[in-house]
């Protein structure tokens, strides 16, 4: 199991990668660190945690290439407000209905991957 690790403040950026026909979650520091970079693929899980009225948290587990390894890992992510929450959630869940669409699998993704750069280590 990984160990926890927090990064503190970052932007979230959601964009469509047309590349994949796909969603693509960026994370990214102030000081330019990106510390998130995959696309949302079928079978993917947005839990919001809704334990207090202001907490405006969710978690997901996905395929990440912000190293130059891919990996699983665990985000969770605090908005500043339940608008932003709401709009990231809308926009996962747009992204999980194009991977389904699409038949946008983390193997397929990993595999057009390695195709595009000429090795299995991602981006």
């Amino acid at each position: 199991m990984c160990p926890k690790q927090t990064v503190g403040l970052v932007n979230v950026i959601v964009t469509e990668d047309h590349d994949v026909s796909g969603y693509r979650i960026k994370m990214v520091t102030d000081d330019r660190e990106e510390v998130c970079n995959h696309i949302i693929c079928k079978g993917y899980k947005l839990t919001k945690k809704c334990e207090e009225k202001r907490n405006h948290s969710c978690s997901w587990t996905a395929l990440d290439f912000a190293t130059d390894d891919p990996v699983m890992k665990t985000f969770n992510v605090t908005f500043s407000s339940s608008v932003s929450l709401e709009l990231f959630c809308q926009l996962f869940n747009e992204g999980l209905k194009l991977a389904e669409d699409q038949d946008l699998t983390v193997s397929r993704h990993a595999y057009n991957l390695g195709q595009e750069s000429g090795s299995a280590d991602g981006l």
